[in-house]
């Protein structure tokens, strides 16, 4: 069974993280670009050293850039729908 879930951008960006909180959050040291990885249900994720982004294998050519803050925003909405599953 495929279940898609959608997040409305609004619901991501709400969250806002401090300097210091950042910094504890993300190593922020260079990273080369990683290989597209395939996370399921059509979708790839990459990672270009700061932001990981997101696309589908439909060549829409359209992606999503999740940046630290915006990554954790998505976690925490992810445990209060999915609980400790998440």
């Amino acid at each position: 069974m495929n279940t898609s879930v959608r997040i409305a951008p609004s619901a991501l960006l709400m969250t806002t993280v401090s300097t210091e909180e950042m910094r504890d959050m993300v190593d922020m040291s260079p990273k080369p670009p990683v290989e597209p990885e395939y996370l399921g249900d059509a979708v790839y994720a990459t990672f270009d050293g700061y932001q990981i982004w997101l696309r589908t294998a439909d060549d829409n050519r359209q992606r999503i850039a999740l940046e630290p803050s915006v990554y954790h925003a998505l976690r925490r909405y992810a445990q209060r729908i999915w609980g400790e599953r998440a």
